[in-house]
């Protein structure tokens, strides 16, 4: 080594100002350089459960070593081993050891390892059930610690993922022609484990048979109707019909199907639905409406209208009370109904004037009938007058008018000088015709002129 007795420093000799770059002094005071560093050395890491080892090959016990890591904790032993922990699965640590020893310049080299990825999750099916426009799957080990991204399918088809329960993730599949196959690809995936996929093959179910109707027949208690295509391969279920009524398929005839529906009300309607199914086909289903003969319309009948003071009374001869009479309807006046007696109904109109008339409109409606209708006409009875003539009296009475028996007004003429009285009306002039005492009831029936005789 150098002798630096002649260095000198600060004034003090034997004692060193400063080193040259890679130098150091020996223990006896030579200046000597350093020596190579030790750069670590490692063979392959070895991933473990939550980190991995790593062996340093080059390891020297008269180094010290030191170790640091990115992610987990990191520890060396005095072999070499460097072992890191509290990695996730397949979560990656990069390691750097270093190495220090006097009069050696320091090492260091970095090393990366990998804990273990967790094996994958492959879903598995059970058996896809057909539909009529795709297939449902379940997936049956289904864990919520994976994540499931959307499920893919081909043929143009739609896959949509249902809500798990439990173990079970239901994926139903559509849009797919009738009878058209498809691939379900479902993955898996979470982070520190592989990857995992799994496929799966459904089917839509073929094309369902749809019957087709021809025209309904009314009959008196429902109707007939003929499904027209038929097809003996299918499976028929009974039909069903709304309303209570009774569905009755009769015998197939090539590719006719008669049903007759009956227990229906006069004029009732009921829907008809026929069904079909055939395996790994689409169920089919239509539904006819139909109705039953409509009763023919009950028409009131009238008698003769009675003229009144203020209107008019009639009957009507043919109430039956299975139908429903709605209030009547007039042009003029009031019109009341009274109570029925057997087929008679009898209705009053009032609230005329004398000799006005009016239409007296009267309906009926039952279900499943027709509704009827009629009208009647007829008049309150017209005012009469009676004009009053003195003869040979003296004085005046005006015109006395009415159009129901009235009483005469009483005479109010003076009689003729020489001792006259009056004795009674009469319609002729000489006295003869009808006579009417003084106040005496008159019909009002017709338009007369009474004279005073005296």
């Amino acid at each position: 080594g150098a002798d630096l007795s002649g260095v000198v420093s600060g004034g003090i000799t034997g004692t060193p100002a400063s080193l040259p770059a890679g130098w150091h002094l020996s223990p006896d005071g030579s200046l000597v350089p350093y020596e190579a560093a030790l750069s670590p050395v490692f063979d392959a890491p070895v991933s473990t459960g939550d980190g991995f080892t790593v062996n340093v090959t080059n390891y020297d016990g008269a180094f010290t070593w030191g170790a640091t890591a990115t992610g987990g904790g990191v520890s060396i032993d005095g072999s070499g081993l460097v072992t890191v922990t509290g990695l996730d699965p397949g979560a990656g640590s990069t390691v750097t050891v270093t190495t220090t020893r006097t009069g050696y310049h320091d090492g260091a080299a970095t090393v990366g390892g990998t804990a273990i990825t967790g094996a994958a999750l492959t879903p598995e099916f059970d058996a896809p059930v057909s539909t009529a426009d795709g297939f449902t799957v379940n997936v049956s080990n289904y864990n919520s610690d994976f994540t499931w991204p959307a499920p893919t399918v081909t043929e143009g088809g739609t896959a949509t993922a249902g809500t798990a329960d439990g173990s079970v993730l239901p994926i139903t599949v559509t849009d797919l022609a009738p009878g058209q196959s498809a691939d379900l690809t479902v993955t898996t995936t979470r982070t520190g484990y592989h990857d995992g996929t799994a496929t799966v093959g459904g089917a839509a179910l073929d094309a369902a048979l749809t019957p087709a109707f021809d025209a309904p027949v009314s009959t008196a208690d429902g109707f007939t109707v003929n499904v027209t295509n038929y097809n003996s391969d299918f499976t028929w279920p009974a039909p069903t019909v709304t309303e209570d009524g009774t569905a009755t398929a009769g015998t197939a005839d090539g590719s006719v199907l008669p049903i007759t529906v009956t227990d229906l009300a006069p004029g009732q309607s009921a829907d008809l639905t026929v069904t079909t199914t055939r395996t790994w086909h689409a169920g089919g289903a239509a539904t006819v409406t139909g109705t039953a003969i409509t009763g023919a319309a009950l028409t009131p009948t009238f008698d003769a209208p009675v003229s009144t003071a203020d209107g008019f009374t009639v009957n009507v001869t043919n109430y039956n009370s299975d139908y429903t009479w709605p209030a009547p309807t007039v042009t003029a006046g009031t019109a009341t109904v009274g109570t029925a007696d057997g087929s008679v109904l009898p209705i009053t109109v009032t609230d005329l004037a004398p000799g006005q008339s009016a239409d007296l409109t009267v309906t009926t409606t039952r279900t499943g009938y027709h509704d009827g209708t009629a009208t009647v006409s007829a008049s309150a009875l017209p005012n009469h007058t009676v004009t009053f003539d003195k003869i040979n009296g003296t004085g005046s009475m005006s015109p006395q008018v009415a159009n129901v028996p009235t009483a005469l007004t009483a005479n109010a003429f003076t009689p003729p000088a020489g001792g006259y009285s009056f004795k009674e009306w009469t319609t002729e002039v000489g006295g003869g015709g009808d006579a009417y005492a003084d106040g005496a009831e008159y019909a009002f029936d017709d338009d007369v002129t009474l004279y005073a005789q005296w």
